[in-house]
């Protein structure tokens, strides 16, 4: 009741399910990458990964307990999303595939 939908999206945090979107990684590679993979896939790899870092850089009980309980903990998250930046998003995943059969 208090999300601007025409803003925003929200939706459940989805099982990742692998498929061939650039996956997060716990450490990220250089300062230039924060290791996020592709922001359009992967959402509770990411939220994992956003989450252990946190408890490694803090020590944090309430990560801990997260983490302790992931099943259920991830049930608790909404992903919130801007249109516009989805569909940005969407547009240069799009631009980078027809790049890449031009090339072919």
């Amino acid at each position: 009741g208090r999300v601007n939908s025409t803003m925003v999206e929200l939706a459940t945090v989805e099982p990742d399910e692998g498929g061939d979107a650039a996956r997060p990684v716990l450490e990220a590679p250089s300062v230039w990458d924060s290791g996020m993979g592709d922001p359009l896939a992967h959402d509770e790899a990411r939220l994992r990964i956003l989450i252990e870092r946190h408890h490694r850089a803090t020590g944090s009980a309430r990560a801990t307990h997260l983490l302790a309980n992931w099943r259920e903990s991830v049930k608790q998250f909404v992903k919130v999303t801007p249109r516009d930046y989805r569909r940005a998003l969407e547009e240069l995943a799009a631009e980078r595939a027809a790049a890449l059969q031009a090339a072919e």
